[in-house]
């Protein structure tokens, strides 16, 4: 193990560099290999890695990083790309494999995809993916390896197996098969196989090329209240009792309200006060003052329901289908929070309020390309929203549970809290990242709360 460790000491640059290495902002103090299991693919050897990283602040981080068991840097050994071990993988589901009494394949339901004949040397990774490695098989299913080592239930695949047992939301990829790490008792999801769902893209690229057509923005409009329904839909499965108390929706109360606002509260608190520099002193202090007289809209959620919610909801969590319609992935919520954090429940609010804040970005890509058409993107993106926001109203109505407030007030009041909070976010977010973006989340802001932008 220290010869394995020291390997990827020698190559921390290329680890940190990984897309899916999720602390780049942290400089690795120590590096260290927890699990190194030898398996056989076939003739290929293949080493089972979680390798642990020590930091100069914070908890430590620990990775999945399968490397073959062969001559050669490091960087060329990644295992994930090599055809011996993605069949390996899959072929562990037949029998349910197990590996050093620790490494467990689970197959679920009884429709696990044929893959006799399948050419593994075709499976492509996704370009796009950031926090895992997601790998199409020939278009016939997903292999996606959660690269973070994080105990505890995923609720990527925790929700998924509650809306196919529900049985009414068909919207969402289906899941066939995990790989499991145990130890201490405790689980860790590796690897998930999901449905392959045939798409033109992902919701972000695809609205961007659509916005980008004058003449396609007013059936744009059509499409996105379209996605309102079935994120109204996708809220109905989640709040649908079966029977488990992870998904059993609660009625907000006093002690639950005060907790959303100290939550927004903390995020206000985190993103506003960096802002002197951009705003000057005296429209901070407003913006200070506006956003806290948002808290008390919390109070207008009382005796609705909490209930486990995306929790990542944007554009870029959906694909849009050949048939003109819109699947939704990736509900593991925000990688940075624990597992524990992903899996509360929240107002179903806090989604729609993503959505708009995505249609909103949409927009402002649009206008840094095409500046002459500010206004005309600012005014579809009002339409949109309203669209988007009245479809979901009206398919929410479809069941007994207080998922949303029923008075318009109150409906409005939560969801520009949520709003408030989302692009207090995306501010903290952008002044640490992208710099050259944080325009977009504070021009919402300064409209929440009626300052002119500028």
């Amino acid at each position: 193990m220290e010869s394995l460790a020291q390997q990827f000491l020698d190559h921390l640059e290329w680890l940190v560099s990984r897309r899916w290495f999720g602390d780049k902002a942290r400089p690795v103090t120590d590096l260290s290999v927890d699990i190194a299991d030898f398996v056989m693919c076939g003739k290929v050897p293949v080493i089972l890695a979680i390798v642990r990283c020590e930091f100069e602040w914070g908890p430590a981080s620990a990775y999945f990083v399968p490397i073959l068991a062969t001559p050669g840097p490091l960087p060329e050994r990644d295992a994930t790309a090599n055809p011996a071990f993605l069949e390996w993988l899959v072929s562990g589901f037949a029998h349910e494999r197990e590996v050093g009494g620790r490494w467990r394949w689970r197959r679920i339901g009884d429709d696990f995809p044929e893959t006799e004949g399948l050419d593994y040397s075709r499976a492509k990774a996704i370009a796009s993916e950031q926090s895992n490695t997601s790998i199409v098989f020939d278009s016939a299913f997903i292999g996606k390896v959660f690269r973070k080592v994080q105990p505890g239930l995923n609720p990527d695949l925790e929700i998924a197996e509650h809306i196919m047992r529900g049985g009414t939301f068909h919207h969402v990829p289906e899941l066939y098969g995990v790989i499991e790490l145990w130890q201490d008792g405790a689980r860790t999801d590796i690897l998930a196989v999901q449905q392959f769902v045939a798409n033109i893209g992902d919701g972000w690229s695809w609205m961007l090329h659509e916005l980008a057509q004058p003449e396609r923005r007013d059936a744009l409009v059509h499409d996105v209240a379209l996605l309102g329904t079935r994120t109204a839909e996708m809220h109905l499965a989640l709040s649908a009792d079966l029977g488990d108390d992870a998904f059993a929706p609660e009625t907000v109360g006093c002690d639950q309200a005060e907790a959303i606002i100290q939550r927004v509260i903390a995020e206000m608190e985190g993103s506003v006060e960096g802002l002197s520099h951009v705003l000057g002193p005296e429209r901070v202090e407003r913006l200070h003052k506006g956003l806290g007289a948002m808290m008390g809209d919390a109070w207008s959620m009382v005796g609705t329901a909490l209930i486990r919610v995306h929790g990542d909801y944007h554009l870029g969590q959906t694909l849009r289908t050949q048939h003109d319609d819109f699947a939704i992935i990736d509900f593991e919520g925000e990688p940075s929070r624990s597992m524990d954090e992903r899996r509360q429940k929240l107002p179903a609010l806090k989604d729609v309020a993503g959505m708009l804040r995505s249609l909103d970005y949409a927009a402002a890509t649009l206008t840094q390309q095409y500046p002459e058409q500010k206004q005309e993107l600012a005014d579809w993106v009002e339409t949109a929203s309203d669209a988007f926001v009245a479809a979901y109203r009206q398919a929410i109505t479809a069941t007994t549970v207080p998922l949303v407030p029923t008075d318009d007030a109150a409906f409005a009041s939560v969801l520009n809290l949520m709003i408030a909070e989302k692009a207090l976010y995306e501010t903290r977010y952008e002044m640490n990242n992208r710099p050259d973006w944080l325009g977009i989340p504070l021009g919402a802001l300064l409209r929440l709360v009626g300052i002119e932008e500028g």
